[in-house]
C-alpha cells in the first residue's frame, strides 16, 4: 500500500501523540486528524489507536517525558514506517521512503 503525502503528514502528527507531545499541536493539526477519522481513513485510525495505546503504556510506567522521545525521522519515533512503507512480499522499503527523512516532508 502506498501512502499519500497527506497521510504521511497526518502520521507525523500521530507521532506527536505517540510521544506525549500533543500539547505542541495546534488547532489545524487537530482538525486534520478529526477529518481523517470522520472520513474513516483506516491508516490514520489504526495508527492513532496504536499511538494512544503506546502513550498510555508509557504514562502507566512513568516514562512519558518528552525528552525521551526519539528524534524526528528515526524509525523508533515512527513505527508506521515499517508497517506501511515496506513491500509485504519483499520487505524492501518503498521508493517514497526517502521522502520521509527529515526535511523532505
Amino acid at each position: 500500500m502506498e501512502l499519500t503525502d497527506h497521510q504521511i503528514r497526518l502520521l507525523k502528527i500521530v507521532d506527536s501523540v505517540r510521544w506525549g507531545e500533543a500539547d505542541r499541536l495546534g488547532e489545524y493539526e487537530y482538525v486534520l486528524i478529526r477529518r481523517a477519522l470522520g472520513e474513516r481513513d483506516t491508516v490514520i485510525t489504526f495508527e492513532l489507536e496504536q499511538a494512544v495505546a503506546a502513550m498510555q503504556a508509557r504514562r502507566a510506567a512513568g516514562q512519558l517525558e518528552p525528552s525521551e522521545a526519539p528524534p524526528e525521522g528515526s524509525p523508533e519515533r515512527s513505527p508506521w514506517l515499517d508497517t506501511w512503507m515496506r513491500n509485504p512480499l519483499t520487505g524492501e522499503a518503498a521508493p517514497t521512503l526517502s521522502q520521509l527523512l527529515p526535511g523532505n516532508v
